[in-house]
């Protein structure tokens, strides 16, 4: 009996082939078969577009998540920079900060009055935003806005300023000189105003345009010395103000309704 228990303990224990299932060098190589060590660190994985690129330390299975793009992984700055309110280039985060058009300035707060101007002069946006005749010859409307404007002449041009009585800064408040000149600093401007080019000043009341003798029987001008403010008589509303002479009075032959 010990003999058999032997001999089986023998064939069981020590046969040659279960050694070699337990130390079969085919075995061995499946353990460190380097093309095992090629699926952990094949470049090929790396070219892979599965392939979690800079995530080293992350669980492998993850890789596989339902519904999960692996491509986006190591793309997290990208992602953050595109968060609503982050893009500093978009014009609608950064608010309209104003543009020229057809020889006047439209700022903050005045995009309407832009639209219209593009509207009405769709070739303002030339030379500049000085308008399509920039650089002589021909004539230019210039158009207040109900915000304050700086209305720009051309030299060797008929620029016409067009104005709105009801627009006028501090319309309808009572007269007082101190308040006059206030209200010219926040009111609009005339720049380069030449009545040799033929420039005139058109007055709108409503939609009607005063006649240069109703124009000029309104209004009135005062003067800190430096500065001319054309305002409507019997009132702190100021229309314009300028630094030329030549609104340092209010002329007739200044004014057009045409």
């Amino acid at each position: 009996m010990e003999g058999m228990m032997g001999e089986m303990g023998g064939m069981m224990g020590m046969d040659p082939g279960m050694g070699q299932m337990g130390f079969d060098p085919g075995m061995g190589q499946m353990g460190f078969d380097p093309g095992m060590g090629q699926m952990g660190f094949d470049p090929g994985m790396g070219n892979d577009p599965g392939q979690m690129y800079g995530n080293e330390f992350m669980n492998p299975g993850e890789n596989m998540m339902p519904g999960q793009n692996n491509q986006m992984f190591g793309n997290n700055n990208i992602m953050e920079n595109n968060m609503p309110g982050q893009n500093q280039n978009d014009p609608e985060e950064q608010g309209f900060m104003g543009e020229m058009w057809n020889g006047v300035f439209y700022g903050p707060g005045q995009e309407l009055a832009l639209q219209q101007a593009q509207i009405a002069y769709p070739n303002g946006y030339m030379n500049g935003g000085q308008g399509e005749n920039f650089g002589g010859g021909g004539s230019m409307v210039r158009m207040a806005s109900p915000g304050q404007d700086t209305l720009m002449g051309q030299s060797n041009v008929q620029d016409t300023f067009v104005f709105n009585l009801s627009e006028a800064n501090g319309f309808g408040s009572p007269e007082d000189p101190a308040t006059i000149m206030n209200n010219a600093f926040g009111g609009d401007i005339i720049m380069d105003f030449d009545p040799a080019d033929g420039d005139k000043i058109k007055i709108m009341d409503g939609g009607n345009a005063l006649t240069p003798a109703d124009a000029a029987g309104m209004l009135s001008v005062a003067s800190n010395g430096v500065m001319y403010a054309t305002y409507i008589s019997g009132t702190s509303g100021v229309l314009f103000s300028s630094t030329q002479v030549e609104l340092s009075n209010v002329l007739e032959s200044n004014f057009t309704d045409v």
